[in-house]
């Protein structure tokens, strides 16, 4: 090994050197105790830390004295650190990617190699925030400072948008560079094979929720007993260089600027590697750290009892407006009830037809006689006293109606203000003073016409023609509305007058008859009403059924008509056809009966009509949706199912009642149908 390989490089010639030193020194026999004093002693390397430990006392007083600040000569190394910490910021060294490793005490003294457990950033890895425990001012900053717009939004919202948006936000700006330990700061049992993880006691209770514990000052890194040693490479231990506080204010300010001193420190580990204080670090800021548990309660408190209190002031307005509500509607509905009752009084009492004019005119004329609700008969005509006193020689024409319309009865004792004079309940005031002193005009205490005799005699008429005069003073003076008053309004309002005063002389005669008659009056008119409320369900029969009464040459027809043959309809059955008959003979009884006054005896009279056995069939075809029993059985039985199944036929018979009524009509006419 005395020769070197001619290939080596130049840049290599120190390891050549050794190389020779090593051989030099093996073929020599050189002891032990040469070799041992080749090896740096002791005193070289204590001596090289008292230089540096000097040098490091000059550097930081000279840096301090150019700051202002004076020491004296046995200043402590820990003091001179504080002071230059203080005083002085140091140019942030670049960032290293690799991890600061410190050995532990133990290891150091068995020479053994250190390793070191790189922590694991936790504070990236979020654990699941419970972000319940925040005030909702806090949620707001959290997601206004990611920009999420917080407008609007409850604590409920809040929360499921923070939970949403977790990955974007640090919840208390957390470090993005989490510190190393050493192996000999941790528990033996609590290393286990597989990934490392931190066992940092601020991680292990709970480093996000700072609701636990109550909230610690900052602690120091820097330790003063300063006999901690320094990992060195090459698997050689050195002692602890005198600047190590200076190592650890180096560490420190490998973070990043916008961290505060607060999330730059961890709490202090003791010798067997537990920490001494298991206190979390505060992760907020600084008004957010102020907050303990009872104080977020209280401040949860309060806000409940905000929303309560605004909760019980909306349910209070809402109760108020409520009642209003119902007070308004209860009144609404008071007043339709009275409105909808008179007006279901005036239909039951109003029974007159024709129109407005006609129900003027019957409220006019009833009120003219002042007849009250008890009295049901017309009064009676006015005596021979009375008509002396009328001024019914003179045409009305002659006489100036000015009437006073403030002239207005002093009592009107329920409508009738005047005695035996004009009155009604629901006539007011200006129309009964109008009538009043139109009738004193002519010198008329009473308006009663003779109703037995004609009404275009002489004392009827002119008492007649007052009634007009009055009603056409009324719709002048506007007391009866929305009537017209031209040549024709005045024809139409006497035609009315003339039907009312028939229809009364008609009542006054009926209120004249004796029991006998009314009797049989009354058994006529519901006779006449039985039969139209009953027989009404055989019109949609008789108008498919049957033909209708027109003839085809009615204009050539000059002499006296032929008679008519009837057809066969062969779908209509015999029942149906015997309730024609006798319909046809019921409508010759009514025409008989009233002489003078039958439809039958007015123009051309209906041809007569023969049946006989064989007639000619009708070409008209069965009609659709009829009753059973309208149909003939014996054509039904011929159709096809296909067929019948298209007469939607109705399953129940009807025919038999209305047969039935109608022979009794007959039997009480004294008439029998023919054959």
């Amino acid at each position: 090994m005395s020769s070197t390989p001619s290939n080596q490089l130049p840049n290599r010639r120190s390891q050549r050197q050794a190389i020779r030193k090593s051989t030099g020194a093996a073929k020599c026999d050189v002891g032990d105790s040469s070799l041992s004093a080749a090896q740096p002693t002791p005193v070289k390397k204590k001596r090289k830390k008292d230089l540096a430990l000097d040098t490091d006392n000059l550097d930081a007083e000279a840096s301090l004295e150019a700051v202002g600040v004076s020491v004296g000569k046995k200043t402590s190394r820990e003091r001179l650190l504080g002071l230059l910490d203080k005083h002085i910021n140091p140019k942030k060294p670049r960032l290293s990617r690799q991890k600061s490793r410190f050995p532990s005490k133990n290891e150091h003294r068995s020479g053994k190699h250190q390793k070191t457990l790189p922590v694991e950033n936790e504070l990236h890895v979020k654990k699941d925030v419970n972000y319940n425990i925040y005030h909702e001012s806090q949620l707001v900053e959290m997601l206004q400072s990611i920009g999420v717009n917080t407008r609007g939004l409850d604590k409920e919202a809040l929360v499921k948008s923070c939970k949403s948006h977790s990955d974007l936000q640090n919840v208390g700006a957390t470090s993005t560079q989490s510190p190393n330990l050493y192996s000999g700061d941790i528990d033996s049992s609590m290393l286990e094979p597989g990934c490392s993880s931190s066992v940092l006691p601020s991680l292990e209770n709970d480093f996000f929720d700072d609701s636990n514990t109550p909230q610690p000052s900052p602690t120091s890194l820097i330790n003063s007993s300063g006999k901690r040693g320094s990992w060195k490479g090459k698997g050689k231990g050195k002692a602890r260089a005198p600047d190590e506080g200076a190592h650890f204010s180096d560490d420190l300010e490998n973070y990043p600027e916008g961290l505060d001193q607060d999330e730059q420190t961890q709490p202090p580990m003791s010798a067997r590697g537990k920490s001494s204080s298991p206190e979390p670090t505060n992760q907020m800021g600084p008004d957010h750290r102020e907050l303990s548990e009872l104080d977020r309660l209280k401040a949860q408190v309060a806000e409940q009892n905000l929303t309560i209190s605004r909760l019980e002031n909306t349910v209070n307005e809402t109760n108020t407006r409520v009642e209003g509500l119902e007070t308004g509607l209860k009144a609404v509905c008071d007043i339709v009830d009275k409105l909808a009752g008179k007006c279901r009084d005036r239909a039951a009492e109003e029974t007159s037809c024709g129109g407005r004019i006609a129900s003027r005119m019957c409220f006019h004329v009833q009120t003219l006689l002042g007849q009250r609700d008890n009295e049901k008969k017309l009064p009676r005509a006015a005596s021979e006293e009375e008509k002396e006193g009328w001024m019914s020689d003179q045409p009305l024409d002659s006489f100036n109606f000015n009437v006073d319309l403030n002239c207005l009865p002093s009592d009107a004792q329920g409508g009738f203000p005047y005695e035996d004079g004009p009155g009604n309940p629901k006539a007011t005031s200006q129309q009964l003073s109008v009538m009043w002193q139109m009738m004193k005009k002519v010198s008329v205490k009473s308006f009663r016409p003779d109703f037995s005799t004609s009404a275009s005699g002489k004392d009827n008429k002119w008492l007649w023609s007052l009634a007009l005069k009055i009603f056409i003073k009324l719709v002048e003076c506007g007391e009866y509305t929305g009537i017209p008053l031209g040549e024709e309004g005045i024809k139409v309002i006497k035609k009315t007058l003339n039907s009312h005063v028939q229809s009364l002389m008609k009542r006054f005669r009926e209120e004249n008859w004796d029991v006998s008659r009314k009797k049989r009056a009354a058994d006529e008119v519901r006779q006449s009403t039985r039969l139209r409320h009953c027989l009404w369900p055989l019109s949609a029969i008789v108008q498919v059924a049957c033909s209708d009464d027109e003839t085809d040459e009615e204009d050539a027809a000059v002499g006296p008509s032929k008679p008519l043959k009837v057809r066969e309809l062969r779908w209509r059955s015999s029942a149906l056809e015997l309730l024609c008959i006798l319909i046809d003979n019921y409508k010759t009884s009514i025409d008989e009966s009233i002489p003078g006054f039958s439809p039958g005896q007015k123009g051309r009279s209906p041809r007569t009509r023969i049946r006989t056995d064989h007639r000619p069939v009708s070409r008209i075809e069965a009609p659709v949706a009829l009753p059973v029993d309208c149909y003939s059985e014996e054509w039904l039985s011929d159709l096809t199912p296909l067929a019948r199944t298209q007469l939607e036929i109705h399953s129940t018979p009807v025919l038999q009642p209305f047969i039935s009524t109608i022979k009794s009509y007959l039997a009480g006419s004294g008439s029998r149908p023919s054959s």
